[in-house]
């Protein structure tokens, strides 16, 4: 995460994926526009973003398949309770 480009203020709560080697997440703020995307190595994650808000996170194969989307994502230094989504049965 590294070619962001810029230092994340804040973080979303922490994701574990199962179901899905190498997923690509896009992150995208409350009025729907596209923050970043990338493909993640691992299936745990905390995505940092650049300002306060709440957001939307997508999480797919990279290979059109249909994304599973996760909302309400609450910016946030605090330490938070991760969430578990299951990609072959959450979407």
């Amino acid at each position: 995460m590294d070619n962001l480009g810029s230092s994340p203020a804040l973080f979303l709560p922490p994701l574990e994926v199962e179901g899905l080697e190498a997923p690509v997440v896009s992150v995208r703020d409350g009025s729907g526009s596209l923050v970043y995307s990338l493909r993640l190595a691992l299936s745990s994650f905390r995505l940092p973003v650049f300002a306060e808000g709440v957001y939307v996170v997508e999480i797919g194969d990279g290979e059109g398949g249909v994304p599973l989307v996760v909302e309400g994502l609450h910016a946030s230094n605090d330490l938070v309770t991760g969430l578990k989504v299951n990609y072959g049965v959450d979407h």
